[in-house]
């Protein structure tokens, strides 16, 4: 594979990349709002024995004024960042570090009320923030600038000022947040100004020969700045002279959806507005939006629409990429499947700590460690789904002797069914590598046999890992109304969101859509149905679409999309009744009956674990409970159970 555009190196102000590969800044929560610690060092570590050329530290606040998830407003960042340089530098990795202060969307260190430009409220804390004084400001200028100099003492390669994400320096430069009428605000020049005072004290204090840039973003906002306004800022700013590189990106605090794009976003899919804006400049220019492979990465680079390409989620779920792929061994790479569950889902959930679904090393690089077992056992998996497999994969590479069991004629389970629904075919790219891994770690894999309690003992297995998943439930049952039994729950007309993508019906005039679930589910089969031209009516007694994929971003791109189209949402509503080609339905809030068009009926509920082999087994040792059949879950929770009983062998 020719890579020569990613793969060729380059100098920012003195420091030389080796490639092109970028991990831009995001958030870990490893610190706790401290300075770097040996949790975060693992990481980054892992990432740099991994070949990447440029890593980018997440947000480090500046000043106690903000709260962030890494703190660099003391000395006390000094000697955690040499120890970090210590750790990565035999592996050539350079260290940049993004400065932050989160303005409107932050409290303060001890609790106390944000600092914006303007007294506007941030949706994401609901506090109405203090509208900065010029001596504030002037706090911050030197804050910056301080902070800037810790890096350069900690042996950091470089620094990135957080100027966008909808983050303080943004909300000066934004008229959606910038209603100033001093000399901060109002025209351009004035909404510049403060930016370039940090940017002038920040090159004052570490000099002229040390890497300084800025990330800015598109607002996809009415009003905000868009592509062209922002190509103006970065004009201004090029012209100034002060800078050497710039990092553009798409969406903020207000867009996450946009900001850290989910499987629904194509490969790239931020270049149509940042590009616009890279053309600005002929300095060094980073861009990201769901880059996966190091082919992707050449082509954007190629094309001239940047220098560095940035792949962070791609390798959160593989810090290996670059060197697996230069090595020829890129069938070994594991796929981000950009599910936003372990990442931005945990980050902004009380948990507040970067994870990953297909990777459950992140965050535990020195914990999770796979070593040799003292001794290899015989170990048997029953269920070739995602946690089956991934029990087999993590036996397999502890030396023990793995045959995978499966009763259908295909590996996957309901992962795989799920990857025919529209916009989830991304998840068949894990269950392929996962495949491929097993094979490469010599399981033995039995498709087509459906093995029962006396097959189990005859193998007299060590180990007996089962993974026999969870069957549809069919019977109606809310649990928004768990009492209640609905009428005509037994038709023809009603089916699982499992039989809709198994066996397709005669496409409808008109579904339901019964979400108890509250997840992709639901979601799925009403895109289903929409692209068929269907009249969808959705029906959930949660108090939105989907609930538990909030803090991952997906519900509000998901009913953008459905929205083009007939559908129709009802929250806090249940289903009561079904009748030929048409539903009853009743709000929770006391807002009466109704009937609703429903040629087909699609339940999406919760479904019933499968542990009738579990039961026949019971009081056998050595049987463990892994995936769906343990606790019908999303993904993370059935791979990590998989690979903590796995791990444990």
């Amino acid at each position: 594979m020719a890579l020569d555009h990613v793969l060729s190196p380059l100098t920012i102000n003195g420091v030389v990349l080796k490639n092109r590969v970028v991990r831009t800044a995001h958030a870990t929560g490893y610190c706790a709002s401290g300075p770097v610690n040996d949790t975060l060092i693992a990481y980054h570590l892992a990432r740099a024995e991994g070949g990447v050329g440029l890593s980018i530290l997440e947000t480090a606040s500046v000043h106690p004024s903000a709260r962030g998830t890494m703190g660099v407003f003391d000395d006390a960042a000094i000697p955690a960042y040499q120890k970090l340089m210590a750790a990565i530098r035999p592996h050539g990795m350079a260290v940049f570090q993004q400065l932050w202060h989160g303005g409107a969307h932050a409290l303060g260190m001890d609790g106390g009320v944000p600092w914006a430009p303007s007294p506007i409220a941030s949706p994401t804390i609901g506090v109405v923030p203090l509208a900065m004084t010029e001596a504030q400001i002037a706090t911050l200028v030197t804050a910056f600038a301080a902070a800037a100099q810790r890096c350069q003492a900690g042996g950091l390669d470089g620094v990135e000022l957080h100027g966008g994400h909808g983050y303080l320096l943004q909300q000066f430069l934004s008229p959606l947040t910038n209603r100033r009428h001093d000399r901060y605000g109002g025209t351009l020049e004035n909404r510049l100004r403060f930016v370039r005072e940090i940017i002038a004290a920040a090159r004052s204090a570490v000099g002229r020969d040390y890497p300084l840039g800025i990330r800015l973003s598109v607002e996809p906002n009415p009003g905000g700045l868009g592509a062209e306004a922002l190509a103006g800022i970065v004009r201004a700013l090029d012209g100034d002279g002060q800078l050497d590189f710039f990092d553009v990106s798409l969406g903020g605090v207000l867009t996450y959806p946009k900001m850290i794009g989910t499987m629904y976003e194509a490969p790239g899919y931020e270049l149509a507005e940042t590009a616009r804006v890279t053309a600005a400049t002929r300095r060094p220019t980073i861009v990201s939006g769901r880059i996966r492979t190091l082919a992707e990465a050449d082509a954007i680079i190629a094309s001239g629409r940047a220098q560095l390409v940035g792949m962070t989620r791609a390798h959160i779920a593989d810090p290996a990429i670059v060197a697996k792929t230069m090595a020829g061994r890129l069938a070994e790479v594991r796929p981000c499947i950009a599910c936003n569950q372990g990442c931005l889902n945990r980050l902004r959930s009380p948990e507040r700590r970067l994870g990953c679904t297909v990777n459950l090393a992140v965050g535990l690089e020195r914990e999770h460690v796979i070593t040799p077992a003292s001794g290899a056992k015989t170990v048997l998996v029953v269920g070739g789904g995602p946690a089956g497999l991934e029990a087999a994969r993590v036996a397999a590479l502890r030396g023990h002797r793995v045959t995978l069991v499966e009763a259908e004629p295909t590996l996957g389970g309901t992962l795989a069914l799920a990857a025919r629904a529209p916009n989830l075919g991304i998840a068949a790219e894990y269950l392929t590598w996962q495949e491929r891994e097993a094979h490469r770690l010599g399981v033995v894999i039995e498709l087509g046999k459906r093995i029962t309690a006396n097959d189990v003992r005859a193998r007299r297995a060590d180990a007996v890992i089962l993974a026999t998943g969870a069957t549809p439930r069919r019977d109606g049952l809310q649990a928004g109304s768990p009492g209640l039994v609905v009428a005509g729950i037994d038709g023809d007309q009603v089916i699982t969101v499992h039989d809709l993508l198994a066996t397709p019906p005669p496409v409808p005039r008109s579904g339901l859509v019964v979400d108890d679930v509250g997840g992709r589910d639901g979601i799925a089969a009403a895109e289903w149905l929409i692209e068929r031209g269907a009249r969808v009516t959705y029906v959930t007694w949660h108090p939105s679409l989907a609930p538990s994929l909030q803090l991952a971003s997906i519900p509000d791109a998901a009913l953008e999309r459905l929205r083009r189209h007939d559908f129709h949402l009802h929250v806090r509503t249940i289903l009561r009744s079904v009748q030929p080609g048409e539903a009853t339905i009743e709000g929770l809030a006391g807002d009466g009956r109704r009937t609703v068009p429903a040629d087909l009926v699609v339940l999406a509920c919760q479904p019933e674990p499968e542990r009738d082999l579990y039961a026949e087994l019971s009081g056998a040792s050595g049987v463990h409970l892994i995936g769906d059949a343990l606790a019908p879950r999303q993904l993370p929770a059935a791979l990590a159970s998989a690979f903590a009983v796995a791990k444990a062998l």
